[in-house]
C-alpha cells in the first residue's frame, strides 16, 4: 500500500506536537512493509530540509497565519502532490490539518480518485475559534477567518471517507453532536514513542541551564491563554505559600509575544523568582527527568490527548493536570497520576505538594504512569489501528 500523508511545517528535528506523530507511524508503516511518502509546505525555509527521499517539500513557503497566502499554499500543494503521484500512484491521502491542508486533499481526492484519511487532533473549529480570540487577530479579519475555519471544516469532514480522532472526548464533544459518527469516524488515540521518552536518572547537565532547582515542577506548554497559563501562575502560588522552596520550569514557544503580561502577574502572585521561562526546545525527552513532576493546565476549548501528557507518564513522571480534554480518558487518579476539576489552585497546590512529599506513592504513580503507556497508547498499537483503518478503506 502506497499512503500519502499531507501536512505543514513537516520537520524532522522537532521533538513535540502532531508532525513527529506521523514520523513515527510512517517509520512503523514502513516497518510492516507499505509505502509512505511525506509530502509539507514549509512555513519557514529552515523547516524544508531532510535526509528522507520520501519526504518532499513544495517550493512554496505558507505563512503561519489563516489569513495570508491560503490559495498558494493549497496550490502548491495540490500540484506537488499530483505530480509524485503520476512518478508513483498512491493508493490513499491521509491528511493531518483541516485548514488549506485539508481543502488540498478533499481536491486531490476528487481529481486522482484516490480514499481520503483526516486528522482530528483537536475539537475542530471551536478549539480555532477560542484561540484566534484569545490571541486578538485583527478584528476585521476575524470574521471571515472564522467563517473559513467552519465551512471548511465542514467541507473537509463531510469530504473525507474516515476521520480519525486521537481522543475518545474529541468524539463524544464534537463529533457525534455534529452527526459524524461510526464507521465514518474511527478513535485512533494518540500516542508516544516510548523508545524515546523513557525513565531514566536526571542529567546534572540539564540542572545547569536553568537557574531554578529541585524540586522541580515542570510545564511544558506553549505561551498561550488556552494552555491555561493564568491558572498555573495562581496554582504555582499556592504551592509557592506551603512550599516556598519549590521551583517551577515552563517550557514553550511565545509566539504572540504574552509573555510579558503573564511575568507582570507573576510578579503580583510573588513567584515571580521561582518560575523560570525558557523557549521551546527540539530535545525535550531531555526535560521530563530533571522534573519531580509534571503540570498540564490546558482549557476544556482544546481537547484530545496531549503530546505532553503521554510524553510525561513515558517519561515515568506524575502528572498532575486539570480534568479537562482527554485527561479523564488517560488518568486514574492515584493511580497513575492525578486530574483536579476546574484547575482549582487550592487542590492542585495539595496535590502537588502531596506527591512531591510522599516518595513511596510518587514511585508508584510513576511506574503505573509508564505502564499506562505501554499498554494503552504505545505507538504500535496505535500503527496497527491505523493500518486497519487503511485496509478496509482499500477493500470497499
Amino acid at each position: 500500500m502506497h499512503i500519502c500523508y499531507l501536512t505543514r511545517n513537516y520537520d524532522e528535528r522537532a521533538q513535540g506536537g502532531r508532525n513527529p506523530s506521523m514520523r513515527h507511524y510512517s517509520r512503523r508503516l514502513r516497518e510492516l512493509g507499505h509505502r509512505v511518502t511525506i509530502v509539507s509546505v514549509p512555513m519557514h525555509p529552515e523547516n524544508a530540509n531532510t535526509v528522507d527521499d520520501n519526504v518532499h517539500f513544495t517550493n512554496y513557503f505558507a505563512s503561519l497565519s489563516y489569513d495570508t497566502n491560503l490559495a498558494f499554499s493549497i496550490w502548491r500543494l495540490y500540484s506537488k502532490t499530483c505530480d509524485l503521484h503520476r512518478a508513483s500512484p498512491f493508493d490513499l491521502i491521509h491528511c493531518l490539518y483541516r485548514e488549506f491542508d485539508g481543502i488540498a486533499a478533499v481536491l486531490l481526492r476528487w481529481r486522482l480518485k484516490l480514499r481520503l484519511v483526516q486528522w482530528m487532533y483537536d475539537r475542530g473549529y471551536e478549539s480555532q475559534k477560542a484561540s484566534l480570540i484569545e490571541t486578538k487577530r485583527s478584528r476585521v479579519l476575524l470574521p471571515f477567518l472564522l467563517m473559513y475555519l467552519k465551512y471548511g471544516e465542514r467541507f473537509v469532514l463531510n469530504n473525507a471517507d474516515r476521520v480519525l480522532a486521537i481522543g475518545q472526548d474529541i468524539i463524544d464533544v464534537s463529533l457525534a453532536p455534529r452527526g459524524y459518527q461510526a464507521p465514518k469516524v474511527v478513535l485512533v488515540n494518540n500516542t508516544v514513542d516510548a523508545r524515546q521518552f523513557t525513565p531514566r536518572a536526571p542529567d546534572p547537565r540539564e540542572l545547569e541551564k536553568y537557574t531554578v532547582k529541585r524540586p522541580l515542577v515542570l510545564m511544558v506548554a506553549r505561551i498561550d491563554p488556552l494552555k491555561g497559563i493564568k491558572e498555573f501562575l495562581h496554582v504555582a502560588a499556592a504551592v509557592h505559600r506551603r512550599r516556598p522552596e519549590v521551583n517551577f520550569l515552563v517550557v514553550g514557544r511565545d509566539k504572540d509575544n504574552m509573555l510579558p503580561t503573564y511575568l507582570s502577574l507573576a510578579r503580583e502572585l510573588g513567584v515571580v523568582d521561582c518560575i523560570q521561562w525558557q523557549r521551546e526546545r527540539q530535545d525535550v525527552q531531555n526535560l521530563y527527568p530533571v522534573a519531580d513532576c509534571v503540570m498540564i493546565c490546558t482549557l476544556p476549548t482544546l481537547g484530545g490527548v496531549s503530546n505532553v501528557l503521554l510524553e510525561a507518564m513515558a517519561s515515568g513522571k506524575v502528572v498532575v493536570a486539570n480534568r479537562a480534554c482527554g485527561v479523564p480518558y488517560v488518568i486514574r487518579d492515584w493511580v497513575n497520576g492525578v486530574s483536579i476539576p476546574d484547575n482549582e489552585p487550592e487542590q492542585f497546590a495539595e496535590a502537588i505538594v502531596r506527591v512531591l512529599t510522599d516518595c513511596t506513592l510518587r514511585m508508584r504513580l510513576e511506574q503505573e504512569a509508564r505502564q499506562t503507556v505501554e499498554r494503552e497508547f504505545s505507538l504500535e498499537k496505535s500503527a496497527d489501528r491505523l493500518v486497519q483503518v487503511y485496509e478496509s478503506l482499500m477493500a470497499r
